[in-house]
């Protein structure tokens, strides 16, 4: 990983720019398990940049260049290309498989690239299904209604919702459900932070309710996957499941697809 916390922000922006425009960005996934089977039922796709010399990006240092501006939409967008050129590969051998796209603030707010993504899902419903946008909770929380629009659209053509970077219980489970958010990403230590106090517990209650599933996050050893399973969480994501790694993508079958 390059060490880039020192690189000016109008270099990184500049070199952020040229990788987009030379196809520098690459599909890492994540896997999301099913406990307490461990079975890989979900990828979180994430992006990652090689600067000019094909060093990687740090994503805390590109994120904070891209911001909300035009490039955040950009990425996104590429992002989402390479995330549907893996999903056509995998259809044979995992049709079940579904993968996470982030969402940025500035492609929530872009009526244009929204536009484009119900159009593409239009044309291809089969995969919609298998794809579940998943938005910060920053974001979410302070979107405008007709942003919130938008993404329902998404929603009836099959795919799902979540929301993540949950950093306390306070959310509301009532306004998640009412987006229809299908679920939601807690770091582990925050869940285990209130588990003494019946928080987390109750605040799946809630969540059940609606029908809305807690993905554990950030779960690194096996002490943390029994506390999340005593809270009954039924899906976990950390280094512990296995590390971001790149995709490979088989460009021939996606062109054919």
């Amino acid at each position: 990983m390059k060490r880039d916390a020192d690189i000016a922000p109008i270099v990184l922006d500049a070199t952020i720019k040229r990788a987009l425009r030379d196809n520098r960005v690459d599909l890492y996934l994540q896997p999301v398990v099913k406990l307490p089977s461990r079975r890989i039922v979900l990828y979180e796709g994430l992006a990652r940049i090689r600067d000019d010399h094909g060093d990687v990006l740090s994503p805390a240092a590109f994120a904070s260049a891209l911001a909300d501006g035009p490039l955040a939409t950009a990425l996104d967008s590429l992002l989402f290309v390479r995330a549907a050129g893996l999903m056509r590969q995998l259809e044979a051998k995992r049709p079940d498989l579904q993968i996470f796209c982030n969402l940025s603030r500035a492609a929530l707010l872009d009526a244009g690239f929204i536009g484009g993504l119900v159009q593409f899902l239009t044309d291809q419903r089969e995969r919609a299904a298998k794809l579940v946008f998943e938005i910060a909770a920053r974001d979410f929380l302070t979107l405008p209604e007709h942003a919130l629009d938008r993404l329902s659209r998404l929603v009836r053509l099959g795919c799902q919702l979540s929301v993540d970077q949950i950093d306390s219980l306070d959310i509301r489970p009532a306004v998640l459900a009412r987006a229809q958010v299908g679920f939601v990403k807690i770091s582990a230590t925050v869940l285990a932070a209130n588990r003494s106090l019946t928080e987390s517990a109750r605040f799946k209650s809630e969540l059940d309710r609606f029908g809305i599933q807690i993905i554990a996050t950030h779960i690194e050893d096996e002490r943390t996957v029994i506390d999340v399973l005593e809270l009954g969480i039924e899906y976990g994501q950390g280094y512990l499941f296995g590390a971001p790694r790149q995709a490979r993508i088989d460009n021939a079958k996606t062109a054919a697809a």
